[in-house]
């Protein structure tokens, strides 16, 4: 990812963006620095001790009215969206990881985190346990789950 985002941030941004790898739960990055902290689908791996690390961190990082926000792929309801959305994790997904990357392992454990982390909700209230003012959301019928906030 880091190669990728390399790339771009030449063509894009002429090099003028600092790519920085680190551990997200740790970062050497300066406390009550940031405006905004933000992640898009980095959460469903993660287990509820590295939920609360993430929390603490966010927390560490931002300003004082500092924004943050998290989005994830998620498990509708159940129903025939849940199974469609089911079939696609599981079956097309890898397949497509397959034609595009000769990679259908990795896309096929998709569906098995999905599975397991099923929403943001949890996440949202971890973040809320760290005095963080926490708004969860559903989106796209359930197939993603968020929540935003900000530091007080």
């Amino acid at each position: 990812m880091l190669q990728c985002a390399a790339r771009k941030n030449r063509r894009t941004f002429a090099n003028r963006v600092q790519l920085i790898k680190a551990d997200a739960l740790r970062s050497p990055l300066p406390s009550m620095s940031y405006d905004v902290v933000t992640c898009a689908f980095g959460l469903k791996t993660l287990s509820r001790e590295q939920l609360l690390c993430l929390a603490r961190e966010t927390k560490r990082l931002l300003k004082p009215g500092g924004h943050f926000a998290f989005v994830e792929i998620s498990e509708p309801a159940p129903g025939w969206l849940q199974a469609l959305y089911l079939f696609y994790l599981k079956h097309l997904i890898p397949l497509i990881g397959y034609c595009f990357a000769q990679d259908y392992h990795h896309y096929q454990m998709l569906s098995y985190y999905t599975h397991a982390f099923r929403n943001a909700e949890e996440a949202a209230e971890i973040f809320k346990s760290e005095g963080l003012a926490v708004t969860y959301q559903q989106l796209f019928k359930g197939c993603a789950t968020g929540f935003y906030g900000t530091k007080p």
